[in-house]
């Protein structure tokens, strides 16, 4: 009688490569590391997936990486015209947003390492490089709201992606870092706060220059 797989093996065979992938990269991991780390053979992880990419699909489904870009976007647009997120109402849209995303980031930590870090030979190689882009685009679209004097060089798009990629890579490293829940989701908290009083200052210094009698360009 064939062997009937049983879910809670292919959770940990799934939870074991997850691990692996944020810590190693997809290339350095292979499918009798998977095995090791979750307690079975090699030849157990084939009875549940197919080879190391169907194991990859399975640690992190296209779903998830459309679902942080989604909510990001959704907060960004969540914050209106607002110059300062300090000035929000506790129960507006943005908390809402920022904390749903928040609680998806934490609870599933490697899929965002992942995404943001190690996603080398993988469809998801490009994405913290277009997540960074879109971050931009979507920053200008909040700048256009908030500070309508705001020009859009090409100096400051050069200046927002830089921002924004040292962003990912220091929310990747906090969830590396800090495998404490409390821990990990304090760092986020502060690097977010101190990502969003640093544009603000960015936007408005620029707002200024170009206003009349502004410093200029």
């Amino acid at each position: 009688m064939a062997q009937v797989p049983k879910e809670h093996v292919r959770r940990r065979i799934v939870g074991a490569a997850a691990r692996l992938f944020a810590a190693r990269g997809y290339a350095a991991t292979t499918v009798a590391s998977v095995a090791a780390r979750a307690g079975t053979s090699t030849g157990n992880v084939y009875k549940y997936f197919a080879g190391k990419g169907a194991l990859f699909d399975a640690v992190l489904p296209p779903a998830f990486a459309r679902d942080v870009k989604r909510m990001t976007h959704a907060r960004i647009l969540a914050l209106g015209s607002a110059r300062d997120v300090r000035e929000l109402p506790r129960d507006a849209r943005y908390h809402v947003v920022a904390g749903e995303l928040l609680e998806l980031c934490l609870a599933h930590r490697e899929r965002v390492v992942i995404l943001l870090a190690r996603a080398e030979g993988t469809r998801f190689a490009r994405f913290a490089e277009n997540f960074a882009r879109a971050l931009v685009t979507w920053a200008l679209g909040y700048a256009r709201r908030a500070w309508p004097a705001v020009t859009h060089s090409s100096a400051l798009r050069f200046a927002l992606a830089s921002v924004y990629r040292g962003y990912l890579r220091s929310l990747a490293a906090a969830l590396v870092s800090l495998p404490s829940g409390p821990r990990a989701r304090a760092a986020v908290e502060l690097l977010t706060t101190h990502h969003q009083g640093g544009l603000a200052h960015l936007f408005a210094s620029v707002a200024r220059s170009a206003a009349p009698g502004g410093l200029g360009p």
